[in-house]
């Protein structure tokens, strides 16, 4: 129950010290989940068939091959919520046979509690069967940033030691991360994938989709983030340090700030954004909040109010680095 617990403060808000702020205008949500509706599938009418693309993991088509990139380097987090149920409340990227990178606001919630009661499920793609390369990993630690800040957001990255290595083969396989190219335009605007377990629509908001699913976005450089922010999303100028907020990819820049918009939700968060470079999927960033639901809760604010933030993985180069070469120091280092 403890564990569950757990969850459940992150799911309502996404992140615990929000809780008091928002009181019960969660209250719809935080009920569905104390029901139980979570992670059965309800509502999820196909595994099977895909539907056309969309700029979204919400009624985003479902990931037919799991062993071939970037969906092969993807990682579900998993906790035991209770009456023999498996909860995939977060997902991460693996970076090293024996590393995954996620959010860091998967994580927290855990900090009191051994390491390994969050499994790291590898070689994955429809939750309640078995799939071709599966494994249930433990963790032996995690580190959070050591500048996370849960009320701005800022530095919501974490980094996840494994207990064991990830067998390697074709539905397993680490993902090369993104470097930044200044001199080279494609890094200014870049169209890439996010996939997970969240959602399937805004109505099940608490369901996981059993199968992942994925959507593609267009990515931009800060200051084509900044613009986005300051004129789309008005009175969300201050957003956290070191993201990205993404738009459409198949919106040009005027429709981009008339009403489009892209979203993850519930249990999206910690997704990998990645992007096609060359003919490599690389690790661009992570999903660091959910902006499907939760903004329909809030009085006065609309979803097309919150952008979807994406933690950028080449601001964090160097302590990544320290991370997977010398674990002992991540988190001391910056």
């Amino acid at each position: 129950m403890k564990n569950r617990n757990a969850v459940l403060c992150l799911a309502v808000l996404g992140l615990c010290q929000l809780t008091a702020a928002f009181g019960d205008r969660f209250a719809g949500l935080r009920d569905r989940v104390l029901n139980g509706q979570n992670n059965n599938g309800q509502n999820d009418p196909t595994t099977t068939t895909a539907e056309p693309a969309s700029g979204r993991i919400i009624g985003g088509p479902p990931v037919v091959n799991h062993c071939t990139a970037p969906f092969n380097s993807m990682v579900a987090l998993q906790v035991d919520a209770g009456s023999s149920t498996k909860l995939t409340y977060c997902t991460g990227t693996l970076v090293s046979p024996d590393t995954v990178v996620t959010a860091a606001l998967c994580l927290i919630p855990f900090q009191d509690f051994p390491a390994d009661v969050v499994k790291v499920i590898v070689g994955d793609r429809e939750l309640n069967l078995p799939d071709r390369g599966e494994q249930m990993l433990s963790i032996d630690s995690f580190v959070i940033h050591p500048e996370f800040d849960g009320i701005s957001g800022d530095n919501n990255i974490a980094v996840v030691k494994l207990r064991t290595p990830a067998v390697l083969g074709p539905c397993v396989q680490p993902m090369e991360r993104y470097t930044s190219m200044p001199d080279v335009c494609e890094s200014s605007i870049m169209t890439c994938r996010i996939a997970g377990w969240g959602a399937y629509s805004v109505d099940t908001a608490v369901n996981n989709s059993q199968p992942a699913r994925y959507g593609d976005i267009r990515v931009f450089d800060d200051t084509f983030t900044r613009l986005v922010q300051s004129t789309k999303y008005q009175g969300l100028v201050s957003g956290p340090s070191a993201i990205m907020i993404p738009l459409p990819v198949h919106s040009v820049i005027g429709e981009a700030f008339e009403g489009s918009r892209i979203a993850a939700c519930i249990y999206d968060w910690g997704s990998m954004v990645a992007c096609n470079m060359g003919g490599t999927y690389k690790l661009r960033g992570v999903v660091a909040n959910a902006n499907c639901d939760i903004a329909s809760l809030l009085v006065g604010t609309s979803a097309s109010q919150i952008p979807m933030y994406i933690t950028k993985i080449d601001s964090y180069q160097s302590w990544l680095d320290v991370c997977i070469a010398n674990y002992a120091n991540c988190a001391t280092a910056m």
